[in-house]
């Protein structure tokens, strides 16, 4: 056998989870109807920047640029279909347009929408809605969220996780978040390379690479995962 690395891949989608999770105490305060479009999210940031609350309204980017509200927007675009390559991150310098297997170069293309949302963002960070200075935070932006310092953070999930509400209670006891999800759910309009960016391997110094073997084998049937994963019908989820 070649001297090659396998790997067991790990994902039960091809596509990243995205949303934006907002205070929905605060929505609901503000007399702001349920956020359904990118225009609803702005009207509720703009709303929290003029309501004198202390509140940071949005929290986004920092060191990664995953998380950068232009990235953001564009993933959710399904317009467009661009998508970063594997080149300094996440970075849309380098970008995948539709499925043609091209390359594309921003500074040479200077695509129409990247720079929109790069004007969108500019405004939004001169008129104070975007955070100020994210990269001198000390913590991330989902944990200054809990921390009731920030209204709306970018969150690489569609819903919000039981304990996350549970900790800003402990900030504010009538806090509570909701997801804002961008996403276009239209079959055939997302692509994907059906690549997993997430693996799990066995150590070659493991004493028991059998038996490690045996459970990775019994954890990937779809019983025992949706068991892990999910938790007892009736009893877990409904």
């Amino acid at each position: 056998m070649r001297k090659r690395i396998y790997g067991v891949p790990l994902g039960s989608a091809y596509t990243q989870e995205r949303s934006v999770f907002i205070r929905k105490d605060l929505r609901e305060r503000l007399n702001l109807p349920p956020v359904k479009t990118y225009e609803d999210l702005k009207a509720y940031l703009y709303a929290v920047r003029d309501s004198n609350s202390g509140i940071t309204p949005l929290l986004a980017g920092a060191d990664d640029a995953t998380y950068s509200w232009v990235n953001w927007l564009i993933r959710d675009d399904t317009s467009i279909n661009i998508r970063p390559t594997n080149f300094a991150g996440a970075s849309l310098m380098l970008y995948y347009k539709g499925n043609d297997g091209k390359v594309y170069n921003f500074f040479e293309t200077k695509e129409p929408k990247i720079w929109s949302n790069i004007e969108d963002v500019r405004k939004l960070l001169v008129d104070k809605v975007m955070s100020q200075d994210v990269l001198t935070n000390k913590s991330g932006p989902g944990e200054l969220q809990l921390q009731n310092k920030v209204a709306a953070t970018p969150q690489m999930a569609f819903g919000i996780p039981k304990a996350f509400n549970d900790q800003l209670k402990q900030i504010v006891p009538e806090g509570e978040l909701e997801a804002v999800r961008l996403f276009d759910l239209t079959p055939e309009k997302n692509f994907s390379n059906f690549k997993m960016d997430n693996f799990i391997c066995i150590v070659k110094t493991s004493k028991h690479k059998d038996r490690a073997m045996m459970f990775l084998d019994w954890a990937s049937r779809q019983e025992n995962y949706d068991l892990l994963e999910y938790g007892i019908e009736g009893v877990n989820w409904k």
